[in-house]
C-alpha cells in the first residue's frame, strides 16, 4: 500500500472513530479523504518549513469535518474529548498549519533558553504585562522587552 493510501485510511479511520458523516459510508469518506490529500499535494508549500504528513492530516481532517457539518447544519457530533490538535484543526487550515509551525518554532527555541528567560515568556504568555512580570522576577522591566524581543526574533 503507497504511503498516501495508508495516510488517508489512518486519519479517515481515526476520525470515525469520534465522529460521523450522515449519508456517507466509510468508502466515500475514503474518496473525499483522497480528494482532500490530492488538494493538498498541489497547494502544499514546503518553505513555511511544515510537513508535509501533517499538512495533509490537517487538511483531511477539515474536509471530513466540512462534510460533517454540512449533513448536521452545522454541528459536527464528536466525543467529548477534544485536544489542542482538534481545536486547532478546526481553523482555517493554511492557520492551523502555521499555528502548528509556529508551537515547533517556540518549543524549540524555549529548549535554547535558560530559566530565567523560560519564565518570562510563560508569563508573558499567560498574559501578564511587562510591569507585571519584572515585579515577579524582581528583574528590570528593559530585561522583559528584551527578552521577549528576542524570542520574537528567533522564533
Amino acid at each position: 500500500m503507497e504511503s498516501h493510501e495508508k495516510l488517508v485510511q489512518t486519519v479517515v479511520r481515526t476520525w470515525l472513530r469520534t465522529a460521523s458523516v450522515p449519508g456517507y459510508t466509510e468508502e466515500d469518506l475514503f474518496h473525499e479523504g483522497y480528494l482532500a490529500y490530492a488538494r493538498a499535494r498541489e497547494t502544499f508549500r514546503s518553505d513555511g518549513g511544515a510537513q508535509f504528513e501533517r499538512y495533509a492530516t490537517v487538511c483531511i481532517q477539515n474536509r471530513l469535518r466540512d462534510l460533517a457539518r454540512k449533513t448536521r447544519g452545522g454541528r459536527t457530533a464528536t466525543s467529548s474529548t477534544v485536544d489542542l490538535e482538534e481545536v486547532i484543526a478546526g481553523e482555517e487550515m493554511s492557520e492551523g498549519v502555521e499555528i502548528f509551525d509556529m508551537l515547533d518554532r517556540l518549543k524549540r527555541v524555549l529548549r535554547q533558553c535558560n530559566g530565567e528567560e523560560q519564565a518570562i515568556v510563560g508569563l508573558h504568555l499567560k498574559g501578564y504585562t511587562y510591569a507585571e512580570i519584572a515585579s515577579k522576577l524582581g528583574i528590570d522591566k528593559k530585561k522583559v522587552d528584551n527578552t521577549i524581543q528576542k524570542i520574537k526574533r528567533l522564533v
